[in-house]
């Protein structure tokens, strides 16, 4: 299971309630994010490590140079 929608699950939030609590991520987007079809940027992981309580989430980006 993805970290983040781990760490919304032990909250007990739905994806409309963290939305509601990040502000700035649409449910659509979170939805994404913890399918793994979307990376976080920068500021997401920010923004959930603060509203979540969760300072440790982190999010490694993988750059594939062909």
């Amino acid at each position: 299971m993805n970290m983040y929608r781990e760490v919304r699950d032990k909250l007990g939030l739905t994806r409309d309630q963290a939305s509601e609590l990040l502000e700035t991520i649409e449910p659509g987007k979170l939805e994404r994010i913890e399918s793994e079809k979307q990376l976080p940027s920068p500021e997401d992981v920010m923004i959930m490590a603060e509203k979540y309580g969760e300072p440790n989430i982190r999010t490694v980006r993988i750059v594939r140079i062909e």
